[in-house]
């Protein structure tokens, strides 16, 4: 099954996976602690990080891990 597949690809990659959440195949924390005070420099935080995130997301599907 497809999904069996890409949890066993990601669970082998540290920052993929926690294995508290066993509903998530994939997952990456943003920011531990969100200024929700900021919320432009919040916006952009997550912005970049979630670029990020598929970034290293697309880079270990295509094997560049």
């Amino acid at each position: 099954m497809l999904t069996e597949q890409y949890a066993t690809t990601f669970q082998a990659i540290s920052g993929f996976h926690d294995d508290q959440n066993r509903d998530a195949i994939i997952e990456r924390t943003l920011t531990p602690t969100p200024n929700f005070d900021e919320p432009e420099q919040l916006a952009e935080l997550i912005e970049r990080e979630v670029e990020r995130f598929i970034q290293d997301v697309e880079t270990t599907i295509e094997g560049g891990r």
